[in-house]
C-alpha cells in the first residue's frame, strides 16, 4: 500500500483505526485522555456504618460516580444507590476523594470548572437518604488547580488540598460551617516557604483546633508536613515536620490520618520505597514530636507501604498497594489501651493479583472494613469482623463504561470530533474496543505491530493486551475482523508494556515488569483461513534466555534480534543489548551483549 497507509491507534483500554494518506510508512504515537476509559472504581472509600460509599472519579467517558453499598436481608452486598453531581459533565473527577461527619458527605470533583475543581455537599435526610444540599468552590482556585484531591473534615471545618495550585507548589483552603451550616469561603494556605514542585496539599488533616498539610515534593522531595492553627482570624504556621532518616525521594508526608491524639504520617518511598509510617503527638510544651513509627514485618522494596491508612478505635490498617508486583497487602495494627502496639497482622485478599493495587484505598470501622484494588477494571473488596478474624466476604464492582465498536463506513473528522474521539485533519475508518478484541474487564492495550501475508496479501494487526496478543485482520480497514488471541506464558502476571516485532513471518513476542516470560514466537501464518474464531492460539517456539524485556528491535536485512530492557531473570547483558540470531526463526540462538560503557 503505498499511497494509503494504515495507521492503528492504541490508547488506555481501546483501539481505534485511522485512515491517513501517507507516502511512506513513518512511527507515530498518539494519546488523548478523551479515550481514558478506566474509571477508578475505589480510589476513594468511605464507611457509614455497614454501608459503604465507593467513588469512581477517574472516568472520563461519563461524569464520576460515588457508589453506595449495602447488605440485604440476606447478608449480601448489592449497589443501594449512586451519587453523581446536580451539574455533572464528562470526565469532572466527581468521587475522587470523599470526606463524611455524621450526617454530611462532601465529594470533590477536582476537574471541574476547567480544571479548578469543586466540592459537592450532601446531607443525609429524614429517610436515610443523601441529597446535595450546597456546592463549593472559592474565587482564588484556577484553571488546573484540581482543588479537592485530597479532603478532611470535622465538625464544622473542611480542609481541602489543590498540590497543583501555583505550579504544583501547591495550596490547602479551609472552609468553616456556621450555625445555620451554610459553608464559608474557603480560606486559602500557602506554605511561607512555598516552591515549585512541593506539591503542598497533597495530604491534609484536622485534629482539634490544628490542621496538618503535606508537602511530600518539599526539597529534594524528602517531603515536610506543616502544622497550623488559627491566631487572630489568621492560619499561623506553628511547625514543620520531618522524620529521622529522611533522605531524598521518601515523599513523607504523602498521606496524613488522625488517631485520637495521634497524627500518622507516611513516607512510601523510604528505604527503597519499601515505606513507613510516622507517628506524633503533642508534648508537654506543645510541640509535635515523632513519639514512634510502623513498618511492614515483611518489608521489601517497591511496596509502597504507606500510600492509604485506615483507623478504627485501637486498630491502624496501612495499605501497601506495590507490594507483590502491583497484587497489593493490608497490614493490621493494634494498640492496647495506654497506646502501646502489641501486634500486626497481614491481612490478604483472594481477588488481588498482579496490577490490581489491592489497598490503594482503605476505610475501617469496628465490624467491617473495605480495601481498593482500583486496578485492572476497579472493584473493591469487604471484610468482615467474625469473632476477632477479619474473613473477606464479598467483592464489589461498579459498572465500566466503554465505547462500543465502530465499523461498516468511515467517519468523518468534523468540527474536531470523529464520532466522540478528538481529531484534527484525520477521518477515522473503524473503532474495536477492547472488549471486541478479547480483553476482560480490566485489561487495556499497549503496543501494536503489523504484518501483510505475502501469499494472501492481507494485512493483519498484531496488538499487544496486557495479558495476550491479539490479532486482527484489517484487510477490509471499515470492517476490521478479530481472529484471536496468544496468551502470555504461562504463569506470568499481566504487563503493562508488551511488544512485538516481525521477521519471515514469525512474531517476537516480550513482556516488561514481566519474570520467566523470554520471547514468544508465533508463525503468523496460522492466521490464515482461520475457523472458528476467535481462536486460542499457542505458542510455536520460546526463547528463554531473558526474562521480563521492554522492547525488541529486529533487522530484517541481517536477521538479528535485539532484545533491549532486560531484567527479572536470564543475561540482562548489564542493561544493553541481549542479541539473537534469528536463521532458524523458531530456534533463535544468543550471539552476544552489547552495552555502552557510559
Amino acid at each position: 500500500m503505498n499511497s494509503i497507509f494504515l495507521r492503528f491507534v492504541f490508547l488506555t483500554g481501546m483501539l481505534c483505526m485511522l485512515l491517513i494518506s501517507a507516502s511512506t510508512a513513518q512511527t507515530n504515537r498518539y494519546s488523548s485522555s478523551d479515550m481514558y476509559s478506566m474509571g477508578g472504581f475505589s480510589s476513594s472509600i468511605v464507611m457509614d456504618g455497614e454501608t459503604v460509599l465507593v467513588g469512581e472519579g477517574g472516568n472520563t467517558m461519563t461524569s464520576g460516580f460515588v457508589y453506595i453499598f449495602s447488605k440485604d436481608n440476606m447478608g449480601a452486598w448489592s449497589e443501594s444507590g449512586r451519587l453523581i453531581a446536580d451539574d455533572a459533565i464528562e470526565g469532572d473527577g466527581f468521587g475522587t476523594a470523599m470526606a463524611l461527619n455524621g450526617n454530611t458527605l462532601v465529594v470533590s470533583a477536582p476537574d471541574q470548572n476547567d480544571g479548578g475543581g469543586a466540592l459537592y455537599v450532601f446531607k443525609r435526610n429524614s429517610g436515610g437518604a443523601w441529597v446535595q444540599s450546597s456546592r463549593l468552590t472559592t474565587a482564588e482556585s484556577s484553571s488546573g488547580d484540581r482543588m479537592g484531591a485530597t479532603l478532611a473534615i470535622s465538625d464544622n471545618s473542611l480542609v481541602v488540598g489543590a498540590a497543583d495550585k501555583f505550579g504544583k507548589a501547591g495550596a490547602a483552603f479551609v472552609f468553616t460551617r456556621d450555625d445555620s451550616g451554610a459553608w464559608s469561603e474557603g480560606e486559602m494556605i500557602v506554605a511561607a516557604d512555598s516552591a515549585s514542585g512541593d506539591v503542598f496539599g497533597s495530604s491534609v488533616a484536622i485534629m482539634g483546633d490544628y490542621v496538618f498539610v503535606g508537602a511530600p515534593g518539599k526539597g529534594k522531595r524528602e517531603g515536610v508536613v506543616y502544622v497550623y492553627s488559627k491566631q487572630n482570624g489568621e492560619w499561623v504556621e506553628l511547625d514543620q515536620l520531618s522524620a529521622f532518616g529522611l533522605d531524598r525521594n521518601n515523599r513523607f508526608g504523602s498521606v496524613l490520618q488522625t488517631m485520637d491524639d495521634m497524627l500518622l504520617v507516611s513516607a512510601p518511598r523510604i528505604l527503597r520505597s519499601t515505606g513507613a509510617v510516622f507517628l506524633y503527638r503533642m508534648d508537654e510544651n506543645s510541640r509535635w514530636k515523632q513519639s514512634g513509627s510502623l513498618a511492614p514485618f515483611d518489608g521489601t522494596p517497591n511496596m509502597r507501604f504507606g500510600l492509604s491508612i485506615a483507623v478504627s478505635e485501637k486498630h491502624v490498617w496501612i495499605g501497601a498497594p506495590r507490594a507483590s508486583r502491583g497484587a497489593g497487602a493490608v497490614y493490621s495494627f493494634h494498640a492496647d489501651e495506654d497506646g502501646n502496639w502489641t501486634g500486626s497482622s497481614k491481612i490478604f485478599s483472594e481477588f488481588a493479583g498482579s496490577g490490581s493495587n489491592y489497598s490503594a484505598s482503605i476505610a475501617v470501622s469496628s465490624t467491617i472494613a473495605v480495601a481498593g484494588l482500583p486496578g485492572r477494571g476497579g472493584s473493591a473488596t469487604i471484610f468482615e469482623n467474625q469473632d476477632g478474624s477479619w474473613v473477606e466476604t464479598a467483592k464489589l464492582e461498579g459498572d465500566i463504561e466503554a465505547y462500543d465498536s465502530i465499523t461498516g463506513g468511515q467517519t468523518q473528522c468534523e468540527d474536531g470530533k470523529a464520532s466522540r474521539f478528538s481529531c484534527d485533519a484525520v477521518d477515522m475508518v473503524a473503532f474495536l474496543s477492547t472488549k471486541d478484541i478479547g480483553a476482560p474487564r480490566g485489561i487495556q492495550v499497549n503496543d501494536v505491530w503489523g504484518w501483510t501475508d505475502p501469499v494472501t496479501g492481507k494485512e493483519y494487526a498484531l496488538v499487544g493486551r496486557q495479558d495476550a496478543m491479539a490479532f486482527v485482520d484489517v484487510t477490509d480497514a471499515q470492517n476490521p475482523v478479530y481472529i484471536g488471541e496468544l496468551f502470555r506464558t504461562e504463569g506470568t502476571n499481566p504487563s503493562s508494556w508488551r511488544d512485538v516485532k516481525v521477521y519471515k513471518d514469525h512474531a517476537y513476542i516480550v513482556a516488561d515488569g514481566a519474570p520467566e516470560h523470554g520471547v514468544q514466537i508465533f508463525d503468523l501464518t496460522r492466521l490464515r483461513n482461520p475457523q472458528n474464531t476467535p481462536i486460542v492460539f499457542t505458542e510455536d517456539g520460546h526463547y528463554d534466555g531473558v526474562g521480563s524485556a521492554h522492547n525488541i528491535v529486529i533487522n530484517e536485512s541481517t536477521g538479528f534480534a535485539y532484545v533491549v530492557g532486560v531484567s527479572g531473570s536470564g543475561n540482562t547483558c548489564g542493561g544493553g543489548l541481549h542479541m539473537l540470531n534469528l536463521e532458524k526463526p523458531l530456534e533463535p540462538v544468543f550471539a552476544g551483549c552489547f552495552s555502552d560503557s557510559n
